[in-house]
């Protein structure tokens, strides 16, 4: 139940001024305002993180759909994670899980590529078990702390995000990876056309979203 203040504070968007971080249209469905009240106290209750500075003011998060892709949205997009937050996250030992069922799919499936770039790479596991297979990798981390410990590891990862002039990406790939990473992106359009061009001319892109 919403306390008084959260009722108060609730409000919904002006009509047009959701559109789809995919498509870039205005063909989506408004479906709840979410206050950023009650996801603070959520945070706090499960995790015992304190996000009140990850919402920059933001009294609500509205929650719509892409009705071109179904892909469930959130906005406004000045409340995507930092750094800061994944950082909180990855001292819990199921947050960076390996051995999961697409990293299986996408082996199989990339076998006819020679060199793969795993965006949101983490410690590496699947990268490690790419290179076992015999492929050329290389990957991105956007969290310094898990990217360090990833290239100690002997793999080849950028801190930068895709697109930004950096070593990972002065060459071309094959395929490109990333799992439960588009939903993170508050351009998901612009990245998605960003990896493309990464693996041009034909692109194999390998994507799973929660």
């Amino acid at each position: 139940m919403l306390s008084v203040t959260e009722r108060n504070l609730i409000s919904v968007p002006e009509p047009g001024s959701l559109r789809s971080p995919v498509s870039g249209s205005e063909n989506v469905t408004f479906l709840e305002a979410i206050s950023a009240e009650r996801l603070i106290a959520w945070w706090q209750s499960e995790y015992s993180i304190d996000v009140s500075k990850q919402f920059h003011g933001v009294v609500n998060i509205w929650k719509y759909r892409c009705n071109d892709s179904g892909l469930i949205c959130f906005g406004p997009a000045s409340v995507a994670g930092t750094d800061w937050l994944y950082q909180q996250l990855q001292k819990f030992s199921w947050y960076y899980q390996s051995g999961r069922w697409e990293h299986r799919i996408a082996r199989r499936e990339l076998q006819q590529c020679k060199s793969v770039c795993e965006l949101g790479c983490g410690k590496g596991d699947f990268l490690h078990s790419l290179v076992s297979d015999g492929h050329e990798v290389a990957g991105v981390e956007l969290n310094p702390l898990v990217a360090a410990q990833t290239r100690e590891a002997g793999l080849n990862v950028s801190g930068k995000p895709v697109g930004e002039p950096n070593g990972t990406f002065e060459g071309k790939f094959d395929a490109v990876c990333a799992f439960q990473v588009v939903e993170h992106a508050p351009d998901a359009a612009g990245f998605i056309l960003r990896v493309v061009a990464a693996c041009w001319p034909r692109p194999v892109f390998c994507t799973v979203v929660w």
